[in-house]
């Protein structure tokens, strides 16, 4: 009995320590509750402050760089929203707590009711949200702070390569007049002003997708080494090695803005234009920049000149007389060193080989001398560049994955442009990935079907981009395909591809009129109908330039039965016989600009608005090269040069006209030229047609 006492003792006592646990339990959970409340409300009110002061400075107006912040700035302002909400909703819960009465509050924290440690840590919660946020928005405002810092150096670059231009303009205005001329002689076009052209054709530098070659290797000890004199860039069409050389020349700019000695001088050739694809050309374009930055080598220059006139420039024997006069120049002590730079070699279609040489000379024997180079990887290129023993290869091919990367950039870039694609990331995202599998490490193609997405809407983005062909022989395949679908303008189209492919330099719109015969008489319609031209064409300042000589390429090749469905002969036949028909109708009096001042010089001479000569100025100086590149079996050929045909009848009436308007623009010595080409032309169909009295 007693054993069975002490249990029920024992289990009594157990029982009473449970239920005072239990009490004692009940009794603290108010008293916790009224903690955490209390700790809470002290997070709370020490945070509200703060967060409203931070808000309203994290969330003004951005007036950086809206597109790139904007989507980070609405987040973070929805999270700024959540963390007021939840602060508000603690404060008028505790508020509420507060006023009710003891009792049914005693009761609320007895069960538990009110979760004041769990409503601390949604606040917690909203808190880390918004931190991070935060975090994130500042460095985008950062980046963006140093992007604009960026900009403003690169500005100020520019205007100290203006105020230098202008200095050297100013040394240059200081030169005896007779020097003055022969730099004006010599003048065939300003390299930089053909950098500026170029680069806003292919729409603008854009420079993270350039900025890996300052930091290859290869660039480094081309730089740095004074053993290496000579950097060759190869690689296929469309790799932007243009872009790439422009981005150099801009960079090397910079950081010699301060030094006279070695600022670079370039020249950017181009096949599509009969004044740039020459070795001559490229001579007298580099000779021409080594003498606005260094007016004492005209020296060199001076004595050749005072003989030959302009035409120590423009004869048959000027790239050697050039090349004398340039290698003086490069071993001239003043001159303590040099960087010169040539791009698109393969597009120097008139001395290649003795270009080459020059170049392989001067790189192996002057020692102050420093080149780059840029072309498509061609055999002969290779073969004479492989005899200079001080010069680096960089190939693209090689180099795919920088290339790959900065064509990524590119794209990225491209990407953010597309007004229709702004507020859809997902798509946004798609697309990237889409021409990033297809780019094949060309940036060309990217740039091509740019131009073709940014027309359409952004529901058959993704349809457009699934149909367009990886490759850029393929997508000019599509595009040529494009055109066919014109039912009404197709023909104008390869009208105008066949006479922009076959002219010897770009043409004005009105030009273009001209030569094709269109039925035109707006410069809205005729942009219409290049346009129309797939992407083969751009128009800039009113004239129309190939977008890139693989367009050429592929029309004369590829594309040559469509575009010139007999010969491309004919073509050039058609051009002169219109040239001199609309030289006939126009060159109708003397003093077409109505100067009424015979003795006046032409380089003080303003042309008129409209201007009389501006559909006709290609014609005046070209005519006679179509007509030498027209097939001798033409019929008409034969008659245009008889003592009764077409020419003879325009040198009678209309020669002295000609003559003016060949010296209003600037190209009086063509005349001498064409007259004794149209000769050899008329010699040679003396020896075939003996009906042709001459």
């Amino acid at each position: 009995m007693d054993g069975r006492l002490l249990r029920s003792a024992g289990t009594s006592a157990d029982g009473s320590f449970i239920i005072a646990t239990n009490m004692s339990q009940i009794l603290v959970e108010p008293m916790n509750a009224t903690a955490a409340n209390r700790k809470g409300i002290a997070h709370v009110v020490t945070r509200m402050d703060w967060y409203w002061n931070l808000s309203s400075l994290l969330l003004k107006e951005n007036t950086v760089d809206e597109g790139a912040s904007a989507g980070i700035q609405a987040q973070l302002e929805q999270r700024v929203i959540d963390l007021c909400k939840a602060l508000l909703t603690y404060q008028m819960n505790s508020v509420c707590s507060y006023f009710r009465k003891r009792f049914p509050q005693f009761l609320r924290s007895l069960v538990r009711w009110d979760d004041w440690d769990g409503d601390l840590r949604t606040v917690l919660d909203a808190e880390d949200a918004v931190q991070k946020d935060s975090n994130m928005y500042s460095s985008q405002q950062i980046r963006s702070h140093l992007e604009q810092l960026v900009h403003l150096e690169d500005r100020e670059m520019e205007l100290l390569r203006d105020i230098r231009q202008a200095l050297q303009e100013q040394l240059l205005t200081q030169l005896e007049e007779k020097d003055q001329q022969c730099l004006q002689d010599l003048r065939l076009s300003d390299p930089r002003q053909d950098k500026e052209r170029i680069s806003a054709t292919k729409g603008g530098l854009l420079k993270d997708s350039y900025k890996w070659i300052l930091k290859h290797p290869d660039f480094q000890q081309w730089q740095g080494s004074k053993q290496t004199r000579l950097l060759w860039i190869k690689g296929g069409a469309g790799k932007g090695k243009t872009m790439l050389l422009i981005g150099i020349i801009n960079e090397l700019e910079k950081s010699t803005s301060h030094s006279d000695s070695i600022f670079p001088s370039f020249f950017l050739c181009q096949s599509t234009n009969n004044e740039l694809n020459k070795a001559s050309a490229v001579l007298r374009g580099l000779i021409y920049m080594l003498l606005i930055q260094h007016s004492c080598l005209i020296s060199h220059v001076r004595e050749e000149y005072k003989r030959a006139g302009k035409r120590l420039f423009e004869d048959g024997n000027a790239f050697y007389a050039l090349s004398g006069i340039f290698e003086q120049m490069l071993h001239d002590p003043r001159l303590t060193e040099a960087y010169l730079i040539v791009d698109a070699l393969d597009e120097c279609d008139h001395g290649l080989e003795e270009l080459l040489s020059l170049i392989t000379k001067t790189a192996s024997s002057s020692t102050q001398v420093k080149w780059i180079l840029s072309s498509r990887e061609r055999p002969d290129i290779e073969q004479q560049l492989a005899t200079d023993k001080a010069g680096l290869r960089l190939s693209l091919e090689v180099n795919a994955e920088l290339v790959s990367q900065a064509i990524g950039t590119y794209i990225d870039f491209k990407v953010s442009q597309l007004t229709q694609l702004r507020d859809d990331r997902a798509l946004q995202d798609q697309v990237r990935h889409q021409l990033r599998e297809k780019a094949d490490g060309t940036f060309l193609w990217v740039a091509l079907v740019f131009n073709e997405i940014r027309k359409v809407r952004p529901g058959v983005v993704l349809r457009v981009l699934q149909e367009v062909p990886g490759g850029l022989s393929q997508l000019y395949d599509r595009m040529m395909s494009l055109i066919k679908r014109e039912k009404w303008d197709a023909e104008t189209c390869y009208s105008i591809l066949a006479v922009t492919t076959l002219a010897y330099r770009p043409l004005h719109l009105f030009e273009l009129r001209t030569l094709t015969g269109v039925e035109s008489s707006t410069i809205d319609e005729l942009v219409r109908l290049v346009h129309l031209c797939g992407s083969f064409l751009i128009v800039q300042e009113s004239y129309v330039y190939l977008i890139h000589q693989s367009a050429k390429d592929y029309i004369t090749t590829i594309a040559a039965t469509k575009i010139y469905p007999t010969n491309p002969g004919l073509v050039h036949f058609d051009m002169f016989t219109r040239s001199l028909t609309a030289m006939s109708e126009t060159l109708q009096q003397r003093d077409i600009y109505k100067l009424h001042r015979p003795g006046i010089l032409v380089d003080k001479i303003k042309p008129p608005n409209p201007d009389p000569l501006v559909a006709v100025r290609y014609s005046c100086v070209y005519w006679v090269d179509h007509l030498r590149s027209t097939p001798d079996q033409v019929s008409d050929y034969k008659n245009n040069l008889s003592d009764h045909g077409a020419i003879f009848g325009f040198f009678k009436k209309h020669f002295l006209y000609w003559l003016e308007a060949l010296s209003l623009s600037h190209s009086f010595s063509d005349a001498i030229s064409s007259i004794w080409r149209l000769q050899a032309s008329v010699k040679v169909c003396l020896q075939h047609c003996t009906y042709v009295k001459y």
